[in-house]
């Protein structure tokens, strides 16, 4: 056993060496077989590794034998303010890297994922690249938000995102300027409870809750404006698409308490519109 792990010791560290750590971008010797993506074959691909570097150099090879990689093709330009630099798409991501000969960034494609044995890289060279803090936490916060995303039952969801719905609504409201700067910009974070907890017949209603959290007053009472034709009154309750808003909380954060938050849970729908490093300290700081 202590020969074994020894081995284990020595492998680590030579990845360690080498370099590798979460965000390394390389490609494979070109005889190395895919069973997981056989179709990697194109000249500008390249796989980005997914898990974190703590597991990518860890010792134990018996808990963690493997390392999760991600496709990713070549972008010679690079613009912050596309939707997919901004994780507004839950399936690709144009992460910006240097090191790579004319090639401002790399398109992710979350399809694209697959497993090899982590030993591999060992006596694998990762590219010369690097990727800045704040990026490799906006790659997490989108690898992350992928998994976290909250499960409404799919026809709540369907009535949700129907045009004029409850979510339409919601980011029209979230897309405003107030003082220059779009206003999901002081918004942290958006909280939703719902029942029932199953797909309806279209006679049947959904009542959901949200709290949306606000930087400050000012936006706080912005949205407070913007958003109040989503409630109705207790005897006449307003019916949006097959959707009752039963409670409207809009606070800021100091007013929040955890028995507001009980039973309600992050809904990422509308966190295309957050900060992606953003985004990961809350999946950090609620789960």
């Amino acid at each position: 056993m202590d020969q074994e792990n020894d081995l284990h010791a020595n492998v680590a560290a030579s990845i360690q060496s080498r370099g590798w750590r979460q965000g390394s971008a390389f490609k494979p010797p070109e005889d190395f077989s895919f069973p997981g993506y056989i179709n990697f074959q194109v000249a500008n691909e390249w796989l980005v590794v997914c898990t974190q570097s703590c597991s990518v150099c860890s010792p134990n090879f018996t808990n963690e034998p493997l390392v999760e990689v991600i496709v990713a093709s070549e972008l010679k330009r690079y613009n912050p303010n596309h939707s997919d630099a901004k994780g507004r798409s839950n399936y690709s991501f144009h992460l910006p890297i240097n090191g790579i000969s004319n090639t401002q960034a790399l398109l992710c494609e979350l399809g694209k994922r697959f497993f090899i044995p982590r030993v591999h890289l060992s006596t694998w060279q990762p590219e010369r690249t690097w990727i800045e803090p704040d990026v490799l936490d906006a790659f997490k916060g989108w690898l992350a938000n992928y998994y976290m995303r909250v499960a409404l039952p799919d026809e709540l969801v369907r009535r949700l995102r129907k045009p004029g719905g409850i979510s339409e609504i919601v980011n029209s409201a979230l897309t405003m300027r107030l003082g220059g700067t779009p206003l999901n910009e002081f918004v942290s974070s958006i909280w939703i409870s719902w029942k029932p907890d199953e797909d309806q017949p279209p006679h049947n209603l959904y009542e959901i809750s949200l709290i949306i959290v606000c930087d400050n007053d000012q936006s706080r009472e912005f949205l407070d404006r913007k958003l109040a034709s989503l409630i109705g009154t207790a005897s006449s309750p307003l019916t949006i698409e097959g959707v009752i808003v039963k409670e409207l909380h809009i606070e800021v954060a100091e007013n929040i308490t955890l028995n507001l938050l009980a039973g309600k849970s992050r809904y990422n729908e509308f966190d295309a519109l957050s900060n992606l490093p953003e985004r990961l300290f809350h999946l950090r700081s609620t789960t």
